[in-house]
């Protein structure tokens, strides 16, 4: 028994393969091909589109925005927040913490640093805070235990 599509030409579209009859399916393949981008077009213009161009927004504090500006909002306002990294303890704490430890001082930055660093700066530093400042500190800022980092 022969399948039916066997004697049809195969034709692919992006990646799909169809079997076609000679003249009709043909047409109507290359039809919709062809109203493809007036329908894409089309969408573009609707009342929706113009719609969303004109929409305007409440925001709470009681003015009225479009979708455009209130972007332009956000980026400047979270532009304002974010900022370049800044170490919290500068180079020469680190420096003379090694220096302190009868340890090497390097000439450049201190880029490893050894793990007691961390209890000398709990100790010396944020013991001398509030009790809560540290435990807060630790529960925001986890040990990773496979890496032993916060």
């Amino acid at each position: 028994m022969k399948k039916e599509n066997e004697n049809k030409p195969i034709v692919k579209v992006g990646t799909v393969e169809t079997h076609i009859d000679q003249q009709e399916d043909r047409q109507k393949l290359i039809q919709q091909l062809l109203q493809l981008p007036d329908v894409k077009i089309a969408e573009g213009f609707s009342d929706a589109a113009f719609d969303r161009e004109h929409l305007k927004i409440q925001l709470r504090n009681g003015t009225w925005t479009s979708p455009y500006e209130f972007d332009l909002l956000v980026q400047k306002t979270i532009s304002k927040i974010i900022q370049p990294y800044e170490p919290r303890y500068p180079q020469v704490y680190y420096k003379q913490m090694l220096r302190l430890n009868g340890m090497p001082v390097p000439e450049g930055k201190v880029v490893e640093k050894p793990a007691v660093f961390a209890l000398f700066t709990n100790e010396l530093i944020y013991m001398r805070l509030s009790k809560e400042i540290l435990q807060l500190l630790q529960r925001l800022n986890p040990l990773v235990k496979e890496a032993a980092v916060r």
